[in-house]
């Protein structure tokens, strides 16, 4: 039996006017087999339907991972979009980085 205890990570999903994408890459984060996950949407102010289905498909999730949404009142491109999440909003001592348009499979944060 292992009694370690995993660190935190943050897998961060970056957005911006993909709502053709959003479902898919939602839930690929959201089957992710790593217990101490957090999971960071951001939307860089889309002009799209993008930030109603994330909030859409949040408020369908009923399980333990904690997620957090960001909405940018302005768009701040993609490098500010990024430091953004990562030093101001992420707690994980391991960060993972992906678009809005990616499919995570399950074992993406893995031991």
């Amino acid at each position: 039996m292992n009694n370690t205890i995993s660190p935190k990570a943050s897998l961060c999903l970056f957005f911006y006017n993909q709502q053709d994408f959003v479902d898919d890459a939602i839930e690929g984060a959201l089957s992710q087999t790593y217990d101490d996950l957090e999971i960071i949407l951001s939307d860089d102010h889309s002009i799209d339907d993008t930030l109603n289905r994330i909030k859409k498909k949040v408020s369908e999730y009923h399980g333990d991972k904690t997620i957090i949404i960001n909405e940018n009142q302005t768009n701040l491109g993609i490098v500010p979009h990024v430091n953004k999440v990562i030093y101001e909003l992420s707690h994980g001592k391991y960060i993972f980085i992906t678009g809005g348009d990616d499919v995570s499979l399950p074992n993406r944060v893995a031991d």
